[in-house]
């Protein structure tokens, strides 16, 4: 029997899927792209480069984390369904600049993970999300410590739009807020359902976000900034007075206090403030920490 180890990625993974008789998980949102051509594409948007420290998410059957080996980067795949280990493991063979690790990402300490491999040097993440998974994901990779220089991902196009969406858009969200306090978000590609085996029933993009050179705040101001993110859109029909004191368990001489201090309408919506605010209102949500629950 002819090695398929001796074929390009995409074959060996095709027939190692055959061969195994995998069948894409639903519930785990696994919609795999298989064509080279495409997934070269994915790369040169990405601007994947040799040398380069790559955390992937969902290697799937491996012929994306193929071609990103083959560019001479260094790649730590993280896995969730061991019923892909054999299939990875031939399509992966031929690269000794490639491990791959069996665990939920969304559980797992990815800066322990990152670390293990390449020491604390810089890295960055790519990964082809579950669209179940999205807003979590993403939050996790931006929080990351220290922080991936750019995080690339496969987005539901609704996704995608919701990330590059501003304060006073209609989309505005968490999400949106917390990949901005991140750093800066483009979306680099789109592609159709038939892109991806099996193919889903929507559109979806590729989305670069490129970490700011500097946080915007020191760690605990983040932190504070990230609870406000979350309690801004808690209830979006309540104003952020009373989103602060149900968030908080403030009382509305707290709420308004700190308001006032940031300079925020106490009648304000929390889905219209803007970054800068945010800080500011972390700042002032600071100094009344004896308020805070």
């Amino acid at each position: 029997m002819e090695r398929i180890n001796d074929k390009s990625p995409a074959i060996r993974a095709r027939a190692s899927l055959a061969r195994h008789g995998f069948a894409p998980s639903r519930s785990l949102g696994q919609n795999f792209i298989l064509r080279e051509d495409i997934l070269r594409d994915v790369i040169a948007a990405a601007g994947i480069s040799c040398g380069e420290r790559v955390l992937e998410i969902g290697p799937g059957a491996g012929v994306f984390t193929a071609l990103i080996a083959e560019k001479g980067a260094s790649v730590l795949a993280i896995e969730i369904d061991r019923a892909l280990e054999p299939v990875l493991r031939d399509t992966l063979e031929p690269y000794a600049n490639v491990a791959v690790k069996y665990m939920d990402a969304s559980k797992a300490d990815l800066t322990v993970e990152a670390f293990g491999a390449w020491g604390g040097a810089p890295y960055r993440v790519v990964s082809n999300l579950p669209y179940y998974l999205t807003s979590e994901l993403v939050e996790k990779f931006a929080r990351l410590d220290p922080r991936p220089y750019m995080i690339t991902v496969m987005l539901q196009a609704e996704a995608a739009e919701r990330i590059m969406s501003k304060p006073g858009d209609r989309a505005y969200c968490s999400l949106s807020a917390k990949v901005a306090l991140y750093g800066c978000a483009e979306i680099a590609m789109r592609l159709p359902p038939e892109a991806f085996d099996p193919s889903p029933k929507i559109d979806s993009c590729l989305v670069n976000m490129r970490a700011r050179e500097a946080p915007i705040a020191g760690p605990e101001c983040e932190g504070m900034m990230i609870r406000l993110i979350d309690a801004c859109f808690a209830m979006r029909r309540k104003t952020l007075a009373n989103n602060l004191r149900a968030s908080f368990a403030l009382d509305r001489e707290g709420a308004e206090s700190a308001l006032g201090e940031a300079g925020i309408p106490p009648m304000a919506r929390g889905e219209s403030l803007s970054l800068g605010e945010i800080k500011r209102l972390a700042e002032a949500m600071l100094g009344i920490g004896g308020y805070i629950g």
